[in-house]
């Protein structure tokens, strides 16, 4: 029974600082649009290109069966990095579209969870669900705005995401507590 408490505190624990992170990543993309645009498609390239090196190597390393498919995802990763260094603005235009649609995805399902929520009477259900609209309005607006407005956006996007994610994790560790007293209530060991 241990394993299983320590293991949902640091699910707990890494979603609070997932949270943290992104609300910081929003603050920053809202007081530092221009530069946050530039830094983004670089990290993007470099990212890319890392892991499509890094899958590589592993490829050539470990002799995989059948592991022709992993060859052929790194070597377009290694390509989509190397066009994101060499030509950003065009990467720009497409991570608006891909970030919106990723924020209509995300809160899509955080608004099922507060329907779960809501269905067993959970306190913050409301809230969550608020946030999660919230950030789906947002993700419309990010989908269809130009690169300048969009890292406003998504700055914007980011911090109520963050908000949503923390509000989530604090209302499933509170219903989490509560389900295991009730549970331990009458047991004796």
């Amino acid at each position: 029974m241990e394993g299983i408490t320590k293991f949902f505190k640091k699910c707990k624990w890494d979603s609070i600082i997932i949270a943290i992170l992104t609300l910081a990543l929003g603050i920053v993309c809202v007081a530092l649009p221009a530069e946050s645009g530039d830094v983004l498609t670089k990290v993007f390239g470099w990212s890319l290109l890392v892991m499509g090196v890094a899958i590589a190597v592993d490829y050539a390393c470990i002799d995989r069966l059948f592991g022709h498919g992993l060859l052929i995802g790194a070597v377009l990763m290694i390509i989509s990095g190397i066009f994101c260094l060499i030509y950003p603005e065009s990467i720009k235009a497409i991570l608006t579209v891909l970030f919106g649609l990723y924020l209509i995805a995300d809160s899509m399902s955080s608004v099922v969870d507060s329907i779960y929520l809501a269905k067993i009477k959970a306190k913050g259900w409301f809230w969550l669900l608020l946030l999660s609209v919230l950030t789906c309005i947002l993700g419309v607006v990010v989908t269809f705005s130009t690169f300048e407005s969009v890292v406003l956006f998504a700055g914007v996007s980011l911090i109520v995401a963050g908000a949503e994610r923390l509000v989530l994790t604090i209302v499933f560790s509170k219903n989490v507590r509560k389900a295991k007293k009730e549970f331990f209530e009458g047991v004796d060991f």
